[in-house]
Order: C-alpha cells, then sequence, then structure tokens
C-alpha cells in the first residue's frame, strides 16, 4: 500500500537563522510517522540574507528538504500558491502542511493533524483559541491583542462561531481541497495574509469538513 506523502510547506523571506532548526525538529517528528513519506518544501522569496544558500546546504543534508526559489518576493498568499502548486505537481504531496519557519507552531501537533485527516477531514487548523491552544509566549502584547480582537472581530462578521481561530497559518489540508480551492485565490488581494481567511472562508463555502486541534 503506497504511503500518504505529507509536504510541510514553510514560505522563507530572511529566515537564515531558523531553516536549521526547523528542519531538525520537523525530521524528529517526521521520524515517528513511519506509515507517512515526509518532506519540506521552503518557499524562499529571493532573502538577501542567505537563507536560500542555507536551505541548499541542508538539502545535501537531509533527503526529506526539497527548495523552490520564487523569482521575487510576492507576499505569504503568493509564496503559499506557488509552494501548493509545486508540492502536488513535483513532489505528488497529498496532504499539504502550511508551517512557520521560526517554530512558532508546535511540529509535534503534526502526527494529531494528519489522524483528523484520516478521519475524513478536509482540513485541520491548529488553533490557538480553543482549550489546550495558546499564543507564543515571545509574541510582544500588541500583537497578541491584534490576533485576539481579530480573530473575534471576523468571527462576528461571519456570524460564526463554530470555528475558534480564522487566522491561524498553522493547517494541514488534503490535496483535493487544495484543488478544488486554489483556482478560486486567483485574485492579487489574496496574495498577503488576507491568504489565511480567504482559503478559509472559500473551504467552509465548498462544505469541506473543519476540524481544528489546539
Amino acid at each position: 500500500m503506497a504511503k500518504n506523502k505529507v509536504v510541510v510547506i514553510i514560505p522563507t523571506y530572511n529566515e537564515s537563522g531558523n531553516v536549521s532548526a526547523v528542519t531538525r525538529s520537523l525530521g524528529q517528528v517526521f521520524r515517528t510517522l513511519p506509515t507517512y513519506n515526509c518532506s519540506i518544501l521552503f518557499v524562499d522569496d529571493q532573502s538577501p540574507d542567505g537563507t536560500g544558500q542555507e536551505i541548499r546546504t541542508l538539502m545535501h543534508q537531509f533527503t526529506f528538504v526539497h527548495l523552490l526559489s520564487n523569482k521575487r518576493k510576492g507576499g505569504l498568499g503568493h509564496a503559499y500558491k506557488k509552494g501548493m502548486q509545486y508540492a502536488m505537481t513535483k513532489l505528488d504531496g497529498n496532504i499539504l502542511v502550511q508551517f512557520d519557519a521560526d517554530l512558532s507552531h508546535d511540529p509535534s501537533k503534526i502526527p494529531l493533524m494528519l489522524s483528523s485527516i484520516e478521519q475524513g477531514s478536509g482540513m485541520v487548523m491548529g488553533s490557538r483559541y480553543m482549550a489546550g491552544g495558546a499564543i507564543p509566549e515571545n509574541w510582544p502584547f500588541y500583537r497578541k491583542f491584534l490576533s485576539i480582537i481579530g480573530n473575534l472581530f471576523i468571527r462576528v462578521v461571519m456570524l460564526n462561531f463554530s470555528l475558534t481561530d480564522w487566522t491561524t497559518g498553522y493547517r494541514a489540508i488534503r490535496a483535493d481541497v487544495v484543488e478544488a480551492i486554489l483556482p478560486l485565490m486567483h485574485n492579487s488581494a489574496f496574495n498577503g495574509y488576507t491568504w489565511q481567511i480567504g482559503f478559509l472562508v472559500k473551504t467552509l463555502q465548498k462544505s469541506y469538513i473543519l476540524t481544528e486541534v489546539p
């Protein structure tokens, strides 16, 4: 039986100091998932600090590391669009994971997210605002405040209180869901951080099953 191919997509811009640590942390988690074929795809937007070269060095050490170099800095949404297309067409990924390079996402949650996918979820989101979740301690007060108020505002506007974290960037998504939603994300308005909310709204509109883990 063929293994599910999991591709963890990590957009980078000036992350040379983080890419080694995040690679090693994810590698440890990958070793606990023998029934999956796991890899990392860094999507670098021409970082001037040498992030791309650091990733190329890691590629010589870890066979599960891949690099997609964008020709320009296009924003978070643009990086995910390119990364998802590459992950599906070049790496044959059938489960894609959005992940931050600075390890503000807990990699040990990936097995739980994959288990939820296997149970039928189209997308699983890591929530900071459900029981057991938390905002990173090193975030400054203003960032915590904006995140909490921003999420509450979106929940009120959308009249949807079943989901607790609308802006989370930590997500595991089935490839068939990505294939259905990507064509709906062509507007340049989704090239930045609005990517997260836009993708979530359109996934809900398509009636896919969404779940959250803390």
